[in-house]
C-alpha cells in the first residue's frame, strides 16, 4: 500500500504545470534555506550558461542539491538515478538519493544532515561548485546571553534544533575570558575545544530538542567577562556564520576604601599608599 501510494504522488508531481523543478523551486523559495531565486530567473540562468547549482553557497539542514540541465539527461517523468556519473558528483561523499526530477533536473537528497565545518565540492558536467555547510544556531543556552552576577561557571548547556556530534560542537566553540569589566585591551584568555567536554543529554522527552552539557575542565572564576563564539560555517563571509554570547560572572570581593565616620581612602586593585598626614583617627 505504501509503495502504491508513493508511485501516485510522484506520478501527480510529475503531472503539475511546469514539472518537478517547477514544484522545488517554488517550494525552496517559500522555505527559504535552499534558494529565493525566482523560478523565471533560474530558467534563464539554465538558458544562458547550460547548467545551473542550486544552492550557491551553502548547505544547511536537510537542504538537497539541485542541477538543472539545458540539454536533456534523463527521463521526462523522472526517477531513480543509481550511477549519477559526470550529472553530479560530491566530494567527500555524503550519505543520500540520487534522482531525475524530470528530463532536465538531476537531485540529490541527504539521508543525514549536512556536517558541521565541512565543505563539498559539487562536480557537473562542465562546471563545478564548492558549497560549505552552515549550521543553525542554538535555540537556547544555559546561562543565557547577557547572564550578569553568576557564580563561577562549570558548564553551559546548549539546545540546537538539529542533533550534532559532540566533536562537531567542540570544534564549533571557543570562549574568550577576561577581568571584569572585559572592555578594552584587557589581557584575555581564549577556552578552544582542548578546554572543555561536550556531551549529549538523553532526551527524556519524545520529540525533544537536541541538548548538550558543556562542561569546563577548570570553572571560570569570579570577576571575569565570557564571550562564547560559535562558529557555525567555514566560510566567515556567510551572513550570520559567527554568533556571540556574552556572560559575567560576579565581581570578586576586594577592600574599595578604608576610612571611619565620613572620612573614606580608597583602595586601588593593587593596593594604595598613604602619608603619615593622612592618618585616619
Amino acid at each position: 500500500m505504501k509503495k502504491q501510494f508513493t508511485c501516485i504522488l510522484l506520478l501527480a508531481i510529475t503531472l503539475l504545470p511546469g514539472g518537478p523543478s517547477a514544484l522545488w523551486a517554488e517550494g525552496a523559495a517559500e522555505q527559504g534555506s535552499v534558494t529565493t531565486r525566482p523560478r523565471t530567473e533560474i530558467e534563464d540562468s539554465v538558458r544562458t550558461k547550460g547548467v545551473v547549482i542550486i544552492p550557491e553557497h551553502f548547505l544547511r539542514g536537510y537542504d538537497p542539491i539541485t542541477v538543472f540541465y539545458r540539454d536533456v539527461v534523463g527521463p521526462e517523468r523522472g526517477g531513480p538515478l543509481d550511477n549519477p556519473g559526470d550529472l553530479l558528483s560530491l566530494s567527500p561523499p555524503h550519505e543520500g538519493e540520487y534522482r531525475f526530477l524530470d528530463a532536465h533536473t538531476v537531485q540529490f537528497l541527504p539521508a543525514t544532515n549536512w556536517p558541521a565545518l565541512k565543505q563539498f565540492t559539487v562536480k557537473v558536467r562542465g562546471s563545478q561548485s564548492v558549497l560549505r555547510t552552515l549550521m543553525v544556531p542554538p535555540t537556547d543556552t544555559t546561562p543565557g546571553d547577557g547572564a550578569r552576577d553568576l557564580d563561577p561557571i562549570e558548564r553551559i548547556i546548549l539546545v540546537f534544533p538539529n542533533e550534532l556530534s559532540p566533536a562537531d560542537i567542540e570544534r564549533m566553540i571557543s570562549f574568550e575570558v577576561k577581568p571584569l569589566p572585559g572592555v578594552g585591551r584587557m589581557e584575555s584568555v581564549i577556552l578552544t575545544g582542548n578546554d572543555f567536554t561536550v556531551k549529549m543529554l538523553d532526551k527524556t522527552d519524545a520529540g525533544r530538542s537536541n541538548r548538550y552539557v558543556l562542561t569546563f575542565s577548570a570553572p571560570i572564576e569570579f570577576g571575569k567577562r565570557v564571550t562564547m563564539r560559535i562558529r557555525l560555517s567555514l566560510d566567515d563571509d556567510i551572513p550570520g556564520s559567527l554568533v556571540t554570547y556574552d556572560f559575567r560572572t560576579k565581581q570578586e570581593f576586594r577592600l574599595a576604601a578604608v576610612g571611619s565616620g565620613s572620612t573614606r581612602l580608597p583602595v586601588a586593585t593593587n593596593g594604595s599608599v598613604y602619608s603619615l598626614e593622612q592618618a585616619i583617627d
